[in-house]
Order: C-alpha cells, then sequence, then structure tokens
C-alpha cells in the first residue's frame, strides 16, 4: 500500500479482501435473472403447491356454491312473499264483495218489509258504517248535496 492510497480492496465470497485495480467495477455475489422468466412463488415442495393450489380452487367452488344457494333462497323467498300478497288481496276482495252481498240483501229484506228508503239509509249505516248506494237514490241525494 503506498502513501495515497491508490489501491482499493473489495471483500470476496470467502471474506477475504482483494486488491482491486483502479476504475474497476465490483462484481455482485446474487445470480442475475432473466426478464423472460418468472419468479417461482415459493420454495415450497411442488406437491405441496399443488395441495395448496387445489385446496384454493375449492374453497373458491365452495363460496360459489354458497352464493349460489343464497340466491336461490332469497329467490324463493321473494316468490313466497309474492304469494302470501296476493292471496292477502284475493281474500280483502272475497270479504268485500261478501259484505257487499249482505248489505245488498239486507237492503231488500227491509225494503220488502215495507221500510223507506231513509230508515234503511240509516239502519245500513249502524249496521255496516256505511250505506250502499241506491241508482234510484243516488242520482237524487247528488242532485239535492250540490244545490
Amino acid at each position: 500500500m503506498g502513501l495515497i492510497g491508490l489501491t482499493t480492496t473489495a471483500t470476496s465470497a470467502s471474506g477475504r479482501q482483494e486488491p482491486l485495480a483502479s476504475g474497476t467495477a465490483v462484481k455482485s455475489n446474487s445470480k442475475a435473472r432473466s426478464k423472460g422468466k418468472k419468479p417461482k412463488r415459493s420454495n415450497l415442495p411442488e406437491g405441496l403447491e399443488k395441495a395448496i393450489e387445489d385446496t384454493s380452487k375449492y374453497r373458491a367452488q365452495i363460496l360459489k356454491s354458497k352464493d349460489r344457494r343464497k340466491k336461490k333462497r332469497l329467490k324463493l323467498e321473494r316468490r313466497r312473499v309474492r304469494i302470501e300478497e296476493s292471496d292477502a288481496l284475493v281474500r280483502r276482495v272475497q270479504a268485500e264483495a261478501e259484505q257487499a252481498r249482505l248489505r245488498i240483501s239486507c237492503m231488500k229484506d227491509l225494503k220488502e218489509a215495507g221500510f223507506g228508503d231513509e230508515d234503511i239509509s240509516n239502519f245500513l249505516r249502524q249496521q255496516f258504517n256505511q250505506v250502499p248506494q241506491l241508482n234510484s237514490d243516488t242520482e237524487s241525494s247528488d242532485d239535492e248535496d250540490s244545490e
């Protein structure tokens, strides 16, 4: 080594220091990988990687199956609710029709018994909380109400 220290040293893989000529680059010990080849994900044995991949695929299939079952269950539930709503509507319409038939039959019985239209209206109002509209009475009462 001179007084100025023109020579430099580099540490080799074995741990020894070796002199370098000035201006030369130090080569690293790491291997350069080619850009075209993909690096492996892990250093696991091939069988273990295959098992992990199979497990991952199986779990994905299970999740898809679970989603399909859930969608099917929701579809069936929506259908059941729609059917129940339509049944309730039918029952309501039938009940209203039955009540209208009952009011009409009651009104006919009262007319046959000789009661007046005003008495029948009062009776039906008390019994059913509404008065059925008679064709002849409706026209005359509408005219009286509007005047």
